[in-house]
């Protein structure tokens, strides 16, 4: 409304409105982690992932389920596929070493 009819009275009201709602906001942002930190205090594992909540850092689990081999592990490169593989190929990779 203010941008359509520009006049002192209008852009006064729009400037304090938009104070008073900025003002609402950051009261509740405070008083949700305010809340949020005296219910989580002591758990700390449960602190943390509602802190990464809060920034958006979720973390995701990842499935491997394939890995594929490289020529200083195995003369043949080929996938592992099967727990067995990758334990036996990693166990052979810490022994070996990198050339």
């Amino acid at each position: 409304m203010a941008a359509s009819f520009p006049t002192d009275v209008n852009w006064t009201s729009y400037k304090h409105l938009k104070n008073e709602v900025n003002y609402e906001i950051k009261n509740a942002k405070m008083n949700y982690c305010s809340t949020f930190f005296k219910e989580t205090f002591g758990k700390m594992k449960n602190t943390w992932r509602g802190i990464s909540r809060l920034i958006g850092n979720e973390s995701k689990s990842t499935k491997i389920t394939q890995l594929e081999t490289v020529w200083y592990i195995s003369l043949t490169p080929s996938p592992w596929t099967t727990p067995l593989d990758l334990v036996h190929g990693l166990l052979k990779w810490t022994t070996h070493g990198l050339p």
